[in-house]
């Protein structure tokens, strides 16, 4: 999402005037010793970016809701209903 001129001066410092892209702030999220150098300059981007902190939140639930997911059992005739769709 790009922002504004007028906008990104209001949240950005001129040090952290970009917004990393969607895949880096999942990178971050689940490997953040992955290219050190990126992380830190993801985490003090973030201290100072009300709407990447709000990407992040996003993700962070998104990933929680899918973590709860897999940890239910599913249900056998769920199981044999994909089984025959998968069989069409």
């Amino acid at each position: 999402m790009a922002l504004p001129k007028e906008d990104s001066k209001k949240i950005l410092s001129p040090k952290l005037a970009f917004c990393p892209g969607e895949s880096e702030l999942e990178l971050y999220l689940l490997y953040p010793e992955f290219k050190l150098a990126d992380s830190r300059k993801i985490k003090n981007h973030l201290e100072n970016c009300k709407i990447c902190q709000d990407r992040l939140e996003q993700l962070k639930g998104f990933y929680k809701l899918l973590e709860h997911e897999f940890s239910c059992p599913i249900p056998h005739e769920v199981y044999e209903m994909a089984k025959k769709l998968i069989n069409l």
